[in-house]
């Protein structure tokens, strides 16, 4: 299916009849690919704009689609000039922010270089440079993903408590406004965070609940989605959203619709969606 093909009736989400209470694949041969890696994809709040990370072999990439006219636009390459990887995209809540991770070098993965946590500007021209979020939040070592909150709240993963060699060993983070910055983060409970790998947290708006990737003994295959709840207590203990999710391949980088209808997801390298019902399914 051609980007140009997709019928003027149907014009958000590249066209594609909204899925049930089964992950389907997400707009095969547009977005899915079969010769690539597709992670993190985000949406804006109109549903008129769409930011994918690829994998290009030594370099990462983040492309975005722009819907005119009921016509989605050809990928685009947002940086087409850094020098080195730059992915996980997610739009703040105002659109006016595309937050990113960025690494390496066009010759050299990760582990030659830290990642950290940037950002792009809106402005009347287009994006801005790319800037930091910051040395509050990024360190020597790695910082992933990242969801801002209507609070202001800042949610990523680092590997920044790992012992020496346990760099595996990621935790999920928050970090409060303070000023133009943030405070310093916070390691979430052990409800939420395990002592392996626990990345990429998407958290609704309201902080009512996140979900991220982690791999843990009673996974379904390499890495699962889990999700935890916001109660008066605190966050609930993290469960695994099941088989409807995850399967024996690698599940990682949610994503729900600004409107709360569905869930994205990666497995087994292509986008995934799935009706976000599921999520309230999932309440204790």
């Amino acid at each position: 299916m051609s980007v140009d093909s997709i019928p003027d009736h149907s014009k958000f989400y590249f066209g594609q009849k909204p899925p049930g209470d089964t992950a389907e694949l997400f707009a095969p041969g547009v977005v899915s690919k079969p010769d690539r890696h597709e992670f993190g994809i985000t949406f804006s709040n109109t549903g008129d704009e769409c930011y994918l990370g690829v994998d290009e072999g030594l370099r990462n990439v983040t492309y975005g689609f722009t819907l005119t006219d009921g016509v989605w636009s050809e990928a685009k390459d947002l940086l087409p000039e850094a020098e080195g990887s730059y992915h996980d995209p997610m739009l703040s809540l105002d659109d006016q922010r595309l937050y990113y991770i960025a690494h390496g070098t066009r010759t050299k993965k990760l582990g030659d270089k830290d990642a950290n946590l940037w950002y792009l500007e809106r402005k009347s021209e287009g994006w801005s440079a790319p800037v930091s979020v910051g040395p509050t939040i990024n360190t020597d070592g790695n910082e992933f993903y990242i969801a801002v909150t209507e609070s202001g709240n800042l949610y990523f993963a680092s590997n920044k408590a790992a012992v020496k060699g346990e760099s595996y060993n990621y935790d999920l983070y928050i970090a409060t406004p303070k000023g133009d910055s943030f405070s310093a983060p916070t390691r979430l409970p052990d409800s939420v965070n395990s002592n392996r790998y626990d990345a990429d947290p998407f958290v609704a708006p309201d902080e009512s609940y996140i979900i991220f990737g982690s791999v843990r003994r009673n996974g379904y295959g390499r890495g699962d989605l889990y999700i935890s709840f916001k109660t008066e207590g605190g966050w609930t203990e993290a469960k695994n959203m099941g088989p409807k999710i995850n399967n024996e391949k690698h599940q990682l980088c949610p994503f729900v619709s600004r409107d709360g209808k569905y869930l994205f997801f990666t497995s087994d390298q292509d986008i995934y969606w799935i009706d976000a019902s599921i999520i309230n399914s999932l309440k204790p």
